[in-house]
């Protein structure tokens, strides 16, 4: 623009050169050789600049308003982007300001945050410390109670047997009474809890086996592969501990067995009752055990029936197990004329299966009973 601008000026005083003869464009009024542009001239007496051009050729006034033209559209294109610069420049310090103040705004929620995790700190470490104190009052109190029980459970312990012991002598004097009631001269007895030393196949639980007398929604068997034939298959015996919800005389089993499978049918056990911290065997009877059938005892022979047996077979010669068969149904073991106990705990050992499978189960109650009409005293 800088050399448009000096072309023009080149052009005005050629123009004048070989237009006005006269010289009047030399007179101090005109004169354009002061140190001054020609564009300020213009703006100091643009009429001035006027009457030069009177006597000139129309030809050349024209090319000096179209150089006039192309100055003023470049000068008004130089005002845009000054005009530009100046809204850029001011959209860029509203951003600054906004990003000042927001960053203001987030000066003071991270203080807040730092004030509230300070106090949450705090809190912690006190919390920590309550938590210490706690610990070690709660490791004192124990050690006083266990101090406590070594000190005191045996005496404890001891007046419970004696207690016991009483229960049981008093109760053989005067005719012990089952404390469910009787039904047609049988007590069903309540057992509050059972435990099983067997993993239960699913929904099979030991719990079905309590307190459901004549039910056979439930069964308990136990997991096949478990290696629990029983000893006399020289492996693990199903274990099951009845705990009652009172003190009670037992003189009779009782059982529902789905039988005829030759399989985990239960045929030998032994019934026994907790004394004095011991678990004593009831003796099984060779008239009674099965009702009606006259096999209670084992005989030592394997409960295929067959007499030869399996290489596997232990239990020869043993007399003070249980018999039972593979009929379906309630099975009954009736040992009131020979023992009486009185207690709140019995268990069942199952000893053996058929063949030697794997698992034992398929029973659905096992419940004990007090029946009235018993020969042997309780105690």
């Amino acid at each position: 623009m800088q050399l448009k601008r000096c072309l023009l000026i080149g052009f005005v005083l050629n123009v004048f050169c070989l237009n006005n003869l006269s010289g009047e464009f030399l007179r101090p009024k005109y004169d354009l050789r002061k140190n001054e542009s020609l564009l300020e001239s213009l703006k100091k007496d643009p009429l001035s600049f006027v009457e030069l051009f009177a006597k000139a050729d129309p030809e050349k006034i024209n090319v000096v308003l179209g150089l006039l033209d192309v100055l003023a559209v470049e000068a008004s294109s130089a005002l845009d982007l000054l005009h530009s610069h100046v809204n850029d420049r001011r959209i860029r310090l509203e951003t600054a300001g906004r990003n000042v103040v927001e960053a203001n705004s987030n000066v003071v929620v991270a203080q807040s945050a730092l004030e509230q995790a300070d106090s949450d700190h705090t809190s912690a470490l006190n919390d920590q410390t309550n938590a210490v104190n706690e610990e070690q009052s709660a490791q004192s109190a124990k050690a006083i109670a266990d101090q406590n029980y070594a000190e005191q459970s045996p005496s404890l312990l001891e007046e419970q047997r004696v207690i016991q012991n009483v229960i049981q002598i008093l109760g053989s004097l005067i005719g012990v009474t089952c404390p469910y009631g009787y039904t047609n001269g049988l007590c069903e007895i309540t057992s509050g809890q059972i435990e099983t030393n067997t993993i239960m196949s699913g929904g099979y639980e030991a719990i079905n086996l309590i307190n459901a007398f004549g039910s056979s929604s439930k069964m308990f068997h136990g997991v096949d592969s478990s290696t629990n034939e029983g000893r006399c298959w020289g492996s693990a015996d199903v274990e099951f501990i009845f705990t009652f919800t009172e003190v009670t005389p037992v003189n009779m089993l009782k059982f529902n067995q789905q039988g005829s499978d030759r399989n985990v049918t239960p045929r030998r056990f032994q019934i026994q009752y907790k004394s004095d911290g011991n678990w004593v065997d009831i003796p099984c009877t060779s008239a009674t055990g099965i009702a009606g059938s006259g096999q209670g005892c084992s005989n030592g022979v394997e409960p295929n029936g067959a007499g030869s047996g399996r290489d596997t077979w232990h239990c020869s010669n043993v007399n003070d197990q249980w018999a039972n068969d593979l009929t379906p149904g309630v099975r009954e073991f009736d040992f009131s004329a020979e023992t009486c106990v009185v207690t709140d705990q019995m268990r069942i050992l199952l000893t053996a299966n058929s063949y030697g499978y794997s698992s034992m189960g398929r029973v659905y109650q096992m419940t004990f009973f007090h029946k009235k009409s018993g020969s042997a005293s309780c105690g």
